[in-house]
């Protein structure tokens, strides 16, 4: 069991002299705290609000606070990419894009899974950066979390994503 505990200070005043004491606070059994969990999923994809062929994106990052934390996690996905590799959407690199057929990226079974391997992590939002095709972006998706790999729960999800340029990446997509 772990237990999670925070440092708080209470001043006490006696006649002219101030103490400040430590006090340890246990949070006992709250595991993980609230918003933080080790696996998270991109899932519920719309291409292009449907018109498109293929998902063709060159980068996908998940956010913490605003700060890319993809590189932590181990990244998989439910189905190989029909061209390029899974790898190639984590690689810094806006120039090359895997992509998946716009019927298996939008069947209800697909997601791209991000694994912090027992870190905890408090997932603020995604970004995604274009490829040289307007109409293979993320329009919609749900963000999806678990602690177990099993039972999964949705935090949020986004409609209505516009194309965020070639080779460009967008603006951060908040979840709430």
């Amino acid at each position: 069991m772990r237990i999670w505990s925070a440092l708080r200070f209470i001043t006490l005043r006696t006649q002219s002299t101030m103490l400040r004491l430590s006090q340890l606070i246990s949070f006992g059994d709250i595991y993980p705290p609230p918003g933080f969990h080790t696996y998270w999923r991109i899932r519920g994809i719309t291409v292009d609000n449907g018109s498109s062929d293929y998902l063709e994106i060159s980068e996908l990052q998940i956010l913490e606070a605003g700060v890319n934390i993809t590189s932590s996690a181990t990244k998989t996905s439910s189905s190989a990419p029909s061209g390029g590799t899974l790898s190639m959407l984590f690689d810094n690199d806006t120039g090359s894009a895997p992509y998946w057929t716009a019927a298996t990226a939008q069947n209800a079974a697909f997601w791209i899974k991000f694994n912090f391997n027992g870190a905890l992590r408090k997932v603020s939002g995604v970004k995604q950066a274009g490829s040289n095709n307007s109409t293979r972006h993320i329009a919609a998706f749900s963000l999806q979390y678990s602690d177990d790999d099993s039972n999964w729960v949705t935090l949020g999800s986004r409609t209505g994503l516009s194309y965020p340029g070639n080779y460009t990446l967008s603006s951060e997509y908040p979840i709430p």
